[in-house]
C-alpha cells in the first residue's frame, strides 16, 4: 500500500518536473510508473533466474528495481528539450493577457483568501507574476493597469498553477475577488468564469 502512494508522489512529481520545461505531465507521470513497475518486474524475474530462495530478499531486489525505474524516469525529464506544452488554463490565461488592454485610471481588485477555507498557506499570481504568499483569512489589495487580470494560486512557489480566474476591469473599477475551497468568485459586480 505505502508503494503505490510513492508511487503516486513520484508520478506527480515527475509530471510537474516535464510541465516546467513545458511538456505534458500526464505522459511523463505515467512513464515514471511504467517503468518503476517495469523494472520491478525486470528486478522479481532476475531473483528468481538466479535462484534467491527468501521472498523478502526477492521482494526487496524488486523494490530496487522499482527505484531504478523510477530514477530513469526522472533522470529522462531532466534531460528534455523545452517543448510548447500549455495547459488549458495557460492558454486562456494567455488569450485574456493578450486581449487586455491599458486602462486609463488604474483599477483596484481586492482578494480575500476566505478564513473557511482548508487553512492552506498560497502562493497567490496575478498575470503570471508571484505575488506573494496569502494565508486564510488575508486580504490583498491590487491596483492594476490592466483590463484583464489573471489570478492562479499554487501550494509551491514553482508548481503548476491551479484554478486560473479571468477577471475584467473597466477603468477605475474596483472589484472584490474571494479566494475559497479552491475557487475563485467575483463578491461584487459581474461573475466571471474560471478558466479551464
Amino acid at each position: 500500500m505505502i508503494e503505490l502512494f510513492v508511487i503516486m508522489y513520484l508520478a506527480r512529481k515527475n509530471g510537474l518536473n516535464a510541465l516546467s520545461s513545458r511538456r505534458n505531465p500526464f505522459i511523463f507521470g505515467f512513464l515514471t510508473v511504467v517503468l518503476w513497475i517495469g523494472f520491478e518486474f525486470l528486478a522479481a524475474v532476475i531473483a528468481g533466474v538466479i535462484g534467491i530462495q527468501s521472498v523478502i530478499f526477492a521482494y526487496v531486489l524488486a523494490l530496487v528495481g522499482g527505484i531504478i525505474g523510477a530514477a530513469i524516469s526522472f533522470k529522462i525529464v531532466d534531460n528534455l528539450a523545452p517543448g510548447n506544452y500549455y495547459t488549458a488554463a495557460e492558454k486562456n490565461s494567455k488569450k485574456a493577457l493578450e486581449s487586455s488592454h491599458m486602462l486609463i485610471e488604474p483599477g483596484e481588485i481586492i482578494f480575500t483568501y476566505e478564513q473557511s477555507a482548508k487553512g492552506k498557506y498560497w502562493y497567490l499570481f496575478h498575470n503570471n507574476e508571484l505575488i506573494k504568499g496569502i494565508n486564510p483569512g488575508e486580504t490583498l489589495t491590487i491596483t492594476t493597469n490592466q483590463s484583464a487580470n489573471v489570478f492562479s494560486v499554487t501550494a509551491e512557489k514553482y508548481e503548476y498553477k491551479l484554478n486560473a480566474f479571468i477577471v475584467e476591469l473597466s477603468d477605475g473599477e474596483k472589484k472584490h475577488v474571494s479566494y475559497n475551497n479552491n475557487k475563485f468568485s467575483v463578491i461584487e459586480g459581474k461573475q466571471y468564469t474560471t478558466a479551464k
